[in-house]
């Protein structure tokens, strides 16, 4: 059920403060923000005193411990443009947690991999190098997880 938040002003209809939800913001019929509280007509009246210009807004009531799931989900299903991140959740993970992922894995095993000293740097110091077929073998396990789950482009 949607709410027009001058009739939401009038007679407030939302739940109890405590109650977990997950709420939607709408300018017109468009979703622009998916937000999650445990108190809801604070968290619309912050809003409103924000500024977000919304003309109505839903809500589903959930356990305290599926907020971020369930946050996650709307928001994918709902493409809100003020959304920018997701919570932590089972489901999706952002772009860049997938790049900090990548690069500590990465690193991690640049770390372990055998090194070759190098003094021919030019005058600026050493240089260490790893085996060129242990750095493909890196890049390969990379592109099959991403083919794996992406299909072949």
């Amino acid at each position: 059920m949607k709410y027009n938040f001058m009739d939401f002003i009038k007679q407030s209809d939302t739940p109890e403060k405590g109650t977990s939800c997950v709420y939607t913001l709408y300018a017109d019929e468009v979703s622009i923000y998916v937000g999650q509280t445990s108190n809801l007509s604070s968290r619309i009246y912050k809003h409103l005193l924000d500024g977000k210009a919304f003309t109505s807004f839903d809500y589903i009531a959930c356990d305290a411990d599926e907020l971020n799931n369930l946050e996650s989900l709307t928001i994918v299903g709902k493409q809100p443009t003020l959304n920018k991140n997701l919570p932590k959740n089972d489901h999706y993970i952002g772009k860049a947690s997938v790049r900090n992922e990548i690069a500590a894995l990465v690193e991690s095993a640049l770390s372990r991999m055998p090194v070759r000293f190098s003094t021919k740097s030019g005058g600026r110091g050493s240089t260490l190098y790893i085996d060129k077929i242990l750095s493909n073998e890196i890049v390969k396990s990379i592109e099959f997880a991403i083919d794996t789950h992406l299909g072949e482009k």
